[in-house]
């Protein structure tokens, strides 16, 4: 048969929602009561009136109390409760409040009589759980058609926020109470028009001068001294207008005990409403104006933290007209829930004030309110609403009450609202908190048992406990101290009695307990907990323990606690920063060396603020960094990043990869932050050099006097080329530029190019080419070029192959030049030498004639000096002085002439070729003319040092000549006002200053550098000296022929090698010898012998 079709025949089983879907498709025939059609006409009736009604309702049927309900009776099931209970027997539906309601159902199927309970507590499960459920509720007998009681009737009303709200009422009052009665100040509750004392606190009583029997009477009559006074008048118009008062200084005057005493106090008088708004009482307070300052301070924030509590309650109050839902009153609590101003809402309909609003309901609410006249409450009502910018979920207890006029009629609503958001939020959260708890205790492997008594007896040991015991499932009923002897010699006996005893519990972490368990005794580690358990007069009667077994953290916690110093001490050797800051503030906590190093600070900095410490990071967005990984939990990361520390008092600048990574406390809350660092310094200085190298490259490139250019790739693209090499190639530049080579220059192709370049680029050889002919089509025209040209490889810095650099100069003028010169030069050749054959002739036949005329010279001289001193003999004592002056100069040329004719014939013996080179130890020479000036140098006092010279091949009367004259030259020139001295040294000359002296490459040269601290010479003679018979000084000052330095420069000139000069007048003079090691070719000689010719 089918149920469904059968039912729907049923007009009473039609519509009702949910319970009456279910009604109709329910298998009746398997109850006791058997199908719909079999039902009496009472059940029909009654049903119908269920199934239809907005109310919530439940019925219980027959003699099995088989059980109906409708839709509002629903929810009070919950979820996951006992819905559905359709069809079901009472007994079976409601076994936790059975006790409780099965009596009920039996005095009404009894008595015929109904029974009613107003907020009566029957917790039930439901929502998964056991509930504390208050209700509202009427049994009342359900007659069947023969006129007996067949069932019985239940309306209910769920009234489990009511009593709860109730009961935060009372505890609001309570805490009010009390706080007037602790409040330190003379503090009162005045109720009704006729200020009727309902609260008074001790302070006041005493300050009045009653006793506690004032409560409940009248102020007027209590004080009947006030009537001469302005207080009572000013409690009447508080009470009249609304407004508080305040009196700093009023003085009254009270009997106290029969006596007047006159005060002076602050007066507070503050109205009280209730929750229509209207004021009930007054809240008066009175402060001693004339206690110490401290006291004062006290009073005043226990005064303010009273009368903070009526200005913060959070009662939402607003009434609303009629005509178009228009706003008329709000006070601040309301503006602030829905997140306006006052000013914003009075005056302006619901929907335009709120717009957010819209299709919420609350207008359709309001206006069924005004159809009906009658009050609408609702708890916890979801609503939305625009505040502080954005759409917020508010959940508020919510009441519109009627409001009528003069003529008795409904005029608006008074709103009444309160905030219940968090309560709300709260109790969800709770809810998941008991969800996971539940099933955190179920699959919890915690030992979980109950102690009964003072003989601790064991009851309700879970399945874990029996476990840990390890004495068997049948410890159960047993006293602990027989089932766990080895419990004696341990504390744990001896807690459990102080439990007992003093009704306080007890509880340890990481206990290590001893327990036999299955014969062997095992040592494990717990976290106890040992809770008291009173009856209803408050006293132990039994202790639950609940017992986590926490061994294998505890050993954990002692391996952790090993691998934390092992950490810190990998930390403190790590070879990179490392730093750890606490709290927003960045507190150091913990540092290494390394960091220390790169800060240029100590140790002292631990536990100072991160911004004490580096004070220069203000204006480099580290803080904000730090302050950001410290809000956010996201690490941050920076590389490359420049970062201006000051290290040994001053500002330098350093590079750093480096890294902020929060760090999390056990709730997952960012408590600091960890700073690793690497200084990568030296890298950005290198890399910034490289790019700068680049760069420079390119405006070498650019700016070179040569023609230049990069060929980036395999394809040999023109990467960048300056002026020069464009010029060259005889192409616009346009044409040529990031295209390659031989496409931009084809006329290049064939010629061998190609090859070379790839060898360049593919293995990196340089090429090198001299004069080589290139044909290349330049400005319409084929030309040969003949260019010298390098072709290198251009690499990165890693050292890879990415283009080919070149460097080309074309040359083509100067090979034509060179080709043309070739020719005159090959015809000059033969004429040069004969020249020179002539010339070599010449400087003989000088060399001769210096001889001769030296010898010729030198036998008239020695007349002249003979017959000079002869004169000189005979009749020297009868000359005048004059005469004897004129004869003195005439020796003293003669001795004069003859030095310089002896320096003449010394100088014309340089040019002969006659003496051997051979090998002369330089220091020797030294030495040897060292010991020559010996006497000389005593006299002056003066030093000659030298430093190890070289043996070179050489003629060694030339060099002894040559050291000789510098020396004695030296010597000469000395200044008088310090001590001469000479210094000698000697070099190998480099490479490139071979090149600069335009020296052979392949040979070597020594440089001999002979300096002193004499009078030294002006730059401007450095080669004016070298001229033979040069003098730069008087010969009254210094004697001399003028031939030493030139004979000086001749003799290193023989050697193929040179001598300058080189000083000033202050520091003295420098002589540079230059000196082949070997003798070499006489290839030059004969232009040297021509220079001096």
């Amino acid at each position: 048969m089918n149920i469904t079709e059968n039912n729907h025949t049923h007009y009473f089983l039609s519509g009702g929602g949910e319970m009456g879907e279910l009604t109709r498709s329910f298998d009746w025939s398997k109850t006791s009561i058997g199908t719909p059609d079999q039902w009496p006409h009472s059940l029909n009736t009654t049903l119908g009136i269920i199934l239809h009604s907005s109310f919530p309702m439940f019925l219980f049927w027959g003699e099995e109390l088989i059980c109906f309900y409708n839709d509002a009776y629903r929810p009070s099931l919950g979820i996951n409760g006992k819905h559905p209970a359709l069809g079901k027997k009472a007994k079976d539906v409601w076994p936790d409040i059975w006790d409780f309601i099965a009596p009920l159902i039996k005095q009404v199927l009894e008595t015929n009589e109904a029974v009613w309970y107003e907020d009566q507590l029957l917790p039930i499960y439901r929502n998964g759980q056991m509930e504390d459920v208050y209700w509202t509720f009427s049994y009342s007998p359900a007659y069947g058609d023969d006129g007996k009681v067949s069932g019985v009737f239940v309306t209910c009303t769920e009234t489990t926020n009511k009593v709860k709200n109730q009961k935060r009422l009372e505890e609001s009052e309570e805490k009010f109470r009390t706080l007037i009665e602790e409040i330190p100040v003379s503090t009162c509750v005045l109720k009704g028009k006729d200020m009727v004392i309902d609260l008074a606190n001790e302070m006041a009583i005493q300050t009045w001068g009653k006793g506690p029997d004032i409560i409940g009477r009248k102020l007027a009559e209590v004080l009947p001294e006030l009537s001469t006074q302005p207080h009572l008048e000013i409690l009447k118009e508080v009470f009249k207008s609304g407004n508080s008062y305040t009196g700093e200084s009023s003085p009254f005057t009270l009997m106290v005990h029969g006596i007047p005493k006159s005060y002076i106090k602050k007066i507070i008088y503050k109205p009280l409403r209730d929750a229509s708004g209207n004021i009930e009482s007054i809240l008066g307070i009175g402060m001693d104006v004339s206690e110490k300052m401290e006291a004062q301070v006290t009073l005043e924030k226990n005064l303010q933290q009273l009368v903070s509590y009526f200005e913060q309650s959070p009662v939402a109050i607003a009434t609303i007209d009629k005509e178009g839902l228009t706003f008329r009153l709000v006070n601040p609590f309301y503006a602030e829930l829905v997140g306006r101003k006052p000013e914003d809402l009075i005056n302006k309909p619901l929907l335009e004030a709120l717009p957010e609003l819209n299709g919420q309901g609350f207008d359709t609410l309001l206006e069924g309110v005004l159809r009906s006249n009658e009050p609408y409450s609702a708890f916890e009502v979801r609503v939305e609403l625009l505040r502080r910018g954005k759409l917020e979920t508010v959940y508020v207890n919510l009441t519109y009450q009627p409001q009528y006029g003069v003529d008795n009629l409904v005029v608006g609503i008074l709103v009444v609202a309160t905030d219940v958001t968090q309560q709300v939020l709260a109790r969800k959260k709770v809810e998941e908190s008991e969800d996971k708890l539940r099933t955190i205790v179920a699959n919890a492997p915690a030992a979980i048992a109950m102690f009964i008594g003072p003989d601790l007896i064991i009851e309700n040991p879970n399945q874990t406990f029996i476990d840990v015991a390890g004495k068997g499932p049948d410890i159960a009923g047993k006293p602990l101290a027989e089932t766990f002897p080895e419990l004696q010699r341990q504390p744990f006996l001896q807690m459990l009695n102080e439990v007992f005893t003093t009704g306080k519990t007890i509880q340890t972490h990481g206990s290590l307990i001893k327990i036999i368990q299955n014969g062997i005794e095992v040592e494990k580690y717990y976290d106890f907990t040992y809770t008291p358990i009173s009856d209803s007069d408050g006293n132990v009667y039994a202790i639950l323990d609940i017992a986590i077994d926490v061994t294998e953290q505890m050993i954990d916690r002692h391996r952790l606690e090993e691998s934390e110093q092992r950490v810190r001490s990998i930390i403190e050797s790590a070879p990179f920063p490392i730093g750890i800051y606490v709290g927003r503030e960045m507190r150091i906590s913990f540092t290494n060396q390394n960091i220390l190093d790169v800060w240029g600070k100590g140790n002292d900095v631990v536990g100072k603020l991160y911004s004490e410490v580096l004070p220069e990071l203000a204006n480099q967005n580290i803080y904000e960094q730090l302050d950001r990984v410290y809000t956010t939990g996201i690490p941050f990361h920076a590389k490359n990043q420049q970062v201006d520390i000051v290290v040994d008092d001053r500002l330098q600048a350093f590079y750093f990869n480096y890294s902020f990574t929060p760090l999390f406390d056990g709730a997952g809350n960012v408590y600091g932050v960890m700073n690793t660092a690497a200084e990568v310094t030296d890298l950005n200085l290198a890399k910034q050099r490289v790019e700068q190298s680049e760069q420079n490259l390119r405006n070498m490139i650019l700016q070179a006097p040569v023609a230049m250019c990069i060929l980036s790739g395999h394809d040999h693209v023109i990467e960048i080329a300056n002026d020069f090499m464009i010029e060259l190639w005889g192409k616009p530049k346009a044409d040529i530029i990031n295209r390659p080579v031989f496409d931009a220059l084809p006329d290049a192709r064939g010629q061998g190019l190609e090859a070379i370049m790839r060898d360049v680029y593919e293995k990196g050889i340089t090429f090198k080419a001299d004069e080589m002919p290139v044909q290349l089509i330049r400005n319409g025209t084929l030309e040969t070029v003949y260019q010298n040209f390098v072709y290198e490889p251009y690499r990165e810095d890693c050292g890879k192959i990415i283009g080919v650099l070149c460097v080309t100069i074309d040359v083509s003028a100067q090979v034509l030049a060179r080709l043309k010169i070739e020719e005159i030069v090959s015809a000059r050749t033969q004429e040069l030498a004969s020249t020179n054959d002539k010339l070599q002739k010449s400087n003989a036949e000088l060399a001769q004639f210096a001889y001769i005329a030296s010898h010729d010279l030198q036998e008239p001289l020695r007349k002249i000096s003979m017959f000079t001193q002869l004169l000189e003999g005979r009749i020297g004592n009868n000359l005048d002085e004059q005469s004897k002056t004129q004869l003195s100069k005439i020796s003293k040329s003669a001795i004069r002439m003859n030095t310089l004719i002896k320096d003449v014939l010394s100088y014309s013996e340089l040019i002969k070729e006659t003496e051997e080179f051979t090998s002369v130890d330089l220091n020797q020479v030294v030495e040897n003319t060292r010991i020559d000036f010996e006497l000389l140098i005593e006299q002056k006092n003066a030093s000659i040092q030298y430093q190890m010279l070289p043996v070179i091949e050489a003629i060694p009367l030339q060099m002894a000549q040559l050291f000789g004259n510098l020396i004695s030259n030296a010597l000469k020139f000395a200044r008088t006002d310090i001590k001469p001295v000479i210094t000698i040294e000697s070099s190998l000359l480099s490479k490139e200053e071979k090149k600069a002296a335009e020296l052979n490459l392949k040979t070597d040269y020594y440089k001999i550098t002979l300096s002193d601290n004499g009078i030294g010479l002006n730059p401007e003679n450095t080669e004016k000296i070298f001229n033979i018979f040069q003098r730069l000084h008087r010969k009254s000052d210094y004697e001399g022929t003028g031939i030493g330095l030139a004979m000086c420069k001749k003799i290193a000139l023989n050697h193929n090698g040179d001598l300058n000069a080189t000083g000033s007048t202050e520091k003295g003079a420098v002589f540079n010898i230059i000196l082949p090691l070997h003798k070499q070719a006489d290839v030059n000689k004969s232009n040297y012998f021509s220079g001096v010719s």
